[in-house]
This record gives structure tokens, C-alpha cells and sequence, in this order.
């Protein structure tokens, strides 16, 4: 984990919190950032009491509920004035009530700008599970959303209700494959019209026409990449199996 501790995160510290000289306002704005503090996923800033009131940096570790109970605790501030822990080192640096106000307001900025980086570039992974498909045959989940994208996993033509193919039929597993990767896009936030790639499994390649036909009445406009493998054997000697990869949409809008 990389330190947090720099001299600009002391500001916070006696500029923000234990400066006697800051304001109720100041302290409100600072406590609003509470939940910008809480995106950095633990990484807290460090401080020391003791420290701070000699005008001193020493480095710390703070758990994060620890941290919020400091931004947001007057009454633990007040109680450290009364015992002298702040007493005049840091009203003698911070006297002027307009300049520790100035130091607050721009430490608190740097909160929220390093928190918002810090949302941005955090991986999100999100598991999609819906009882109107096949539950999942083994250790896997039926989708899995992250960073825009849904990745979902081979589908078969089973019938969710009995866990059954409808038949031995390959255009009947076909029809009954694509309602359940239908629901499965559906139960993700995306839909058809948002699928990038697909991968089609066959047990037998001379299937190919009739799938085909099948899976096209499904991307008519702008159709994904695709690729297409015979192999030995599927899953419960099913005719076929599709993936998928989609990006999320906001409403689904596609065919499903």
C-alpha cells in the first residue's frame, strides 16, 4: 500500500481539524467529505495527536473508521483542547481564521480529486444470476459484469424450469439456447444489440446451417464477431453451446 502521509496531508490534520482557530462551517465542509474519505478503500491518512500539536508530522496508522470518527468528532476535538493536546503551537501557526479556512478548503479538494481517481480506475466485477436460465452446471456464474463489460458464459439449450433440452432436436436446444442467453443479457443490464463477440460450439459442424439461421434472427443489424468450433463433446451431450462478451447498456434497447 502507498503511504498517504505528505506534508499536504498534515494540512488536513492541523488545518482542517485540530486548529483551534477553524470555523464550525470549516469543520462542516470537511465533514462532508466523508464519503470522498471512504473511497480510498483504507487508505487512510496517517496522523498523530501528539505530533500535531507540537507542530510535528509522525506518521501513524489510522484505521478508516478511526478517521471518521476524527473528521467528524467536535466533541473528541474539544476534549483534546481542554487536556492541552492542542494547545498553543498550532493556534500560534494557524491564528489567522481565514487562512486556516483557505488550507482546509483546498486539502478537502484534494480528498475529493484523489477519490474520484481513485473510483475511476477501480476495478468492478459483479456477479449476474437469474433463475429464468439454466443455473450453472459447475464452479461458474451464469455472467460476469466488470468495467462496462459482460462476459457471459457457454449457454445451452436446457429448459430452466427442468434442466432438460426440450428435445434432441439441434433447432429446438438453438431456439431454447438463445432465450436463455436473452435472459441472461437482460438480468446484466445489456441486451443483444450490445453483444461484441460470440463463440459457437457444435458437437457436429453439418448443424451449422441450421443454427446459423437460428442465432442471425438474433443480431439482424450489425452483427458481433464470431467463432465458430466443432468439437468431441458438450456438456450432457447437448447439440450446441454459445458464449458471449456484451457491453452494458443503460436501458437494453436490443432484441430479446
Amino acid at each position: 500500500m502507498q503511504s498517504m502521509a505528505s506534508p499536504r496531508s498534515s494540512v488536513l490534520v492541523r488545518g482542517s481539524i485540530f486548529s483551534s482557530a477553524t470555523s464550525t462551517a470549516c469543520q462542516e465542509r470537511t465533514s462532508s467529505s466523508l464519503k470522498a474519505v471512504s473511497l480510498l478503500h483504507g487508505q487512510a491518512f496517517k496522523a498523530r495527536v501528539d505530533g500535531a500539536a507540537r507542530g510535528e508530522f509522525i506518521p501513524t496508522v489510522y484505521s478508516l473508521s478511526q478517521m471518521q470518527r476524527l473528521l467528524t468528532s467536535t466533541t473528541h476535538v474539544s476534549s483534546l483542547r481542554q487536556q492541552g493536546s492542542l494547545a498553543h503551537p498550532i493556534r500560534r501557526r494557524h491564528a489567522d481564521n481565514n487562512s486556516s479556512r483557505v488550507r482546509a478548503d483546498a486539502t478537502v479538494s484534494m480528498v475529493e480529486s484523489v477519490s474520484r481517481e481513485e473510483k475511476a480506475t477501480q476495478p468492478l466485477r459483479e456477479v449476474v444470476s437469474t433463475p429464468n436460465a439454466p443455473a450453472a452446471l459447475g464452479p461458474y456464474s451464469q455472467a460476469i459484469k466488470a468495467n462496462g463489460m459482460l462476459y457471459v458464459s457457454g449457454c445451452l439449450g436446457l429448459d430452466p424450469a427442468t434442466m432438460k433440452f426440450p428435445s434432441e432436436d439441434v433447432s429446438d436446444q438453438a431456439e431454447q439456447l438463445m432465450k436463455n442467453m436473452g435472459e441472461i443479457l437482460r438480468a446484466g443490464g445489456s441486451s443483444f444489440d450490445c453483444v461484441v463477440k460470440t463463440t459457437i460450439l457444435l458437437s457436429d459442424l453439418k448443424d451449422f446451417g441450421t443454427v446459423n439461421a437460428i442465432y442471425g434472427r438474433y443480431f439482424q443489424d450489425s452483427p458481433p464477431a464470431r467463432s465458430t468450433f466443432q468439437v468431441a463433446a458438450l456438456p450432457l451431450n447437448a447439440k450446441l453451446e454459445i458464449e458471449c462478451i456484451a457491453l452494458l447498456s443503460a436501458g437494453g434497447s436490443g432484441r430479446q
